[in-house]
C-alpha cells in the first residue's frame, strides 16, 4: 500500500508540473524555440531525423532535434520552453521547473535503490530499472547510460566488501609477472581467470553496443529472458552436483563463466544469474558460484560504467530524464543498498536454494507480458 501511495503522489506531482508548462505547437518553427531552463542532451538517433522535425516523447511536451553530427543530434526538450506561434508569450515560471526537478530527484533515488537491491540477485537489475522506470511518473526506461553509471555504485560496494581478497589477488598476480610469486599460486591464477572471463563481455559489449542500447532493451525480450533463464537456473539448482570450490576453477571453466556473463548484455538474463547458472551446471557450490560472479563482474562493470560516464560528460550520450547530479545521487544510493545486499545474499545462498528467485523471475516475466498485452507497459520506451 505504501508503494502504491508513493506512486500516486509522484504521479499527481508530475501531472501538475506538466500542466504548469506550456505545450509547444507541433509545427512551430525551430527558430522560435526559446530556452527557459531546459537541459540540453545529445543522443544517437536511428534513423537520422530531419533538422526541424518535432519529436514527441513520453513525459515531454515537445522535443526538437538540432543537427550537429551525421548521427548525433542535440535535443532541446520543450518541457521548460515555449515556442511563440504569432505573438511572444511569457516563458513558464519556475514552478513547473521546480516540480519536475523534485520528481527527477525522487525518481533517481528510487531507481538507485532498485539498482542496489537487484544487482547481485539473479533477477536482472537492468530489467527492473526498465520496468520501474515505466511505472514512475516519467514512464520511461532510464536507458543504458543511466544503468551503467549507477552500476558503478554497486561494483564499488563489491570492491569494498571483497577488499582484502582483491588486494591479495592483485599482489599475487603482479608478483607472478615478475617471478616473485609462482604462476600456479591460487590467487595469481584467480587474477588470470578474472581477466580471461572478462574478455567475452568486453568484446561483445563493444561490437553490440547499438543493439544493447536499443533493441535488446525491448520488454518483449526482457520478459522472455526472465522466464527462459529462470528455467535454466532451476535446472542448474536442481541437478548441479555442488562439489567444486573456487580453488578448483580451471581456465576452461573461467572462459565458460565469462561467456555466461556476456549473455547479461541482454536485459532479463542477469549477470549474476547467468554466471551462477553456469557455475552450478559445472558443479560448483552455490556460494562459490556467487563469489566468483561478484569478482568476475568488476572489470566489465567498471569499464562499462566509466565508458558511459565519459560519453555523458563529453556530450556523446545522455542519461535521459536524469541530469548528472541526480544520476550521482542514484549511484550513491545503489552503493549503500548494494553493500548491504552482498552480505545478505552470500549468507542466504550458503544454506538455501535459488528457488525463490526462480519463481520470482517467472512471475515477473508473466506480469510483463500481461502489461505489454494490455498496454500498461511500452515495449520500447526511453526518456527521450
Amino acid at each position: 500500500m505504501g508503494a502504491v501511495a508513493l506512486f500516486l503522489i509522484l504521479r499527481l506531482v508530475f501531472l501538475t508540473g506538466r500542466a504548469a508548462s506550456t505545450l509547444a505547437p507541433e509545427n512551430a518553427p525551430l527558430t522560435h524555440l526559446r530556452r527557459a531552463g531546459e537541459r540540453v542532451f545529445e543522443v544517437f538517433v536511428r534513423p537520422p531525423r530531419t533538422v526541424q522535425e518535432p519529436w514527441i516523447s513520453p513525459g515531454c511536451t515537445a522535443v526538437y532535434l538540432l543537427k550537429r553530427h551525421p548521427e548525433r543530434f542535440t535535443v532541446w526538450t520543450g518541457r521548460f520552453a515555449e515556442v511563440p506561434h504569432h505573438l511572444p508569450r511569457t516563458a513558464p515560471g519556475g514552478r513547473a521547473s521546480c516540480i519536475l526537478e523534485c520528481v527527477e530527484w525522487i525518481q533517481a533515488i528510487i531507481l538507485g535503490f532498485v539498482q542496489g537491491l537487484t544487482e547481485f540477485l539473479p533477477i536482472s537489475s537492468s530489467a527492473h530499472l526498465n520496468i520501474v522506470g515505466q511505472i514512475l511518473p516519467e514512464r520511461a526506461d532510464p536507458g543504458a547510460a543511466f544503468t551503467a553509471i549507477t552500476q558503478l555504485g554497486t561494483e564499488t560496494a563489491v570492491l569494498i566488501f571483497f577488499w582484502r581478497d582483491i588486494v591479495r589477488i592483485l599482489k599475487s598476480w603482479f608478483g607472478s609477472l615478475t617471478g616473485r610469486v609462482p604462476r600456479n599460486d591460487p590467487d595469481a591464477r584467480m587474477g588470470w581467470l578474472i581477466i580471461i572471463g572478462s574478455l567475452p563481455i568486453g568484446v561483445l559489449g563493444l561490437l553490440l553496443e547499438d543493439y544493447i542500447d536499443t533493441q535488446f532493451r525491448s520488454l518483449w525480450i526482457v520478459a522472455t529472458m526472465l522466464i527462459v533463464f529462470a528455467v535454466f537456473l532451476g535446472l542448474a539448482d536442481r541437478f548441479g552436483r555442488e562439489q567444486r570450490e573456487l580453488k578448483d576453477l580451471t581456465f576452461r571453466h573461467g572462459l565458460l563463466y565469462g561467456c555466461a556473463q556476456a549473455l547479461a548484455l541482454i536485459p532479463g538474463v542477469s549477470r549474476s544469474g547467468g554466471t551462477i547458472t553456469a557455475g552450478l551446471f559445472m558443479g560448483y557450490t552455490r556460494e562459490a558460484a556467487a563469489r566468483y560472479s561478484f569478482l568476475l563482474a568488476m572489470p566489465a562493470v567498471f569499464m562499462s560504467g566509466l565508458y558511459k560516464t565519459f560519453k555523458v560528460v563529453t556530450g556523446e550520450e545522455a542519461t535521459g530524464f536524469y541530469g548528472i547530479p541526480s544520476t550521482i545521487v542514484a549511484t550513491l544510493v545503489a552503493f549503500v543498498v548494494g553493500y548491504l545486499m552482498i552480505g545478505w545474499f552470500l549468507k542466504y545462498v550458503s544454506s538455501k536454494s535459488y528457488g525463490i528467485f526462480i519463481w520470482y523471475r517467472i512471475a515477473l516475466g508473466i506480469l510483463i507480458f500481461v502489461g505489454l498485452g494490455t498496454g500498461v507497459l511500452n515495449a520500447t520506451s526511453s526518456a527521450f
